[in-house]
């Protein structure tokens, strides 16, 4: 599985309030989530976990500032490590992603990470594979005819 574990390692204050700073800064978080909002339709149960795209960001920079790889199994273990304080940093005030099995939590996470991206990922329902422009010409039609 590979998410089953938390990272060993915790962020510093310090470090993850720089991080954060740079991130807010940027503004992509609000922006992302506003055109979300326009794109979101009715329904949907609520999420076990409410995670935020600047935390994300936040925790994927901070990664990378210490030398480690920012892959999202890795975001998923180091938001996992977060303390109270560090989570209100980061806009998840009142979450607790430590309580949820790290496996199933993770697969949550990327479907969550999934849908929020989907609004700047046109092909996001196209396949990730290589297919023929035949193929291709086919689903981009398919698609603009429904």
């Amino acid at each position: 599985m590979i998410s089953s574990r938390d990272a060993a390692y915790h962020p510093t204050d310090d470090a993850l309030a720089e991080c954060a700073a740079l991130i807010r800064r940027a503004d992509i978080g609000p922006i992302l989530d506003a055109a979300r909002r326009q794109a979101r339709g009715p329904g949907g149960r609520p999420p076990q976990c409410r995670y935020t795209l600047d935390a994300v960001l936040t925790v994927a920079l901070w990664i990378t500032h210490a030398g480690r790889v920012p892959s999202m199994a890795e975001v998923h273990r180091a938001v996992r490590v977060l303390r109270p304080d560090q989570l209100a940093l980061v806009g998840m005030a009142g979450q607790n992603p430590a309580v949820y099995d790290p496996g199933p939590g993770y697969a949550a996470f990327i479907a969550w990470l999934h849908r929020q991206m989907a609004i700047i990922d046109p092909g996001a329902d196209l396949p990730a594979r290589r297919i023929s422009n035949r193929e291709h010409r086919k689903m981009l039609a398919a698609r603009t005819a429904a």
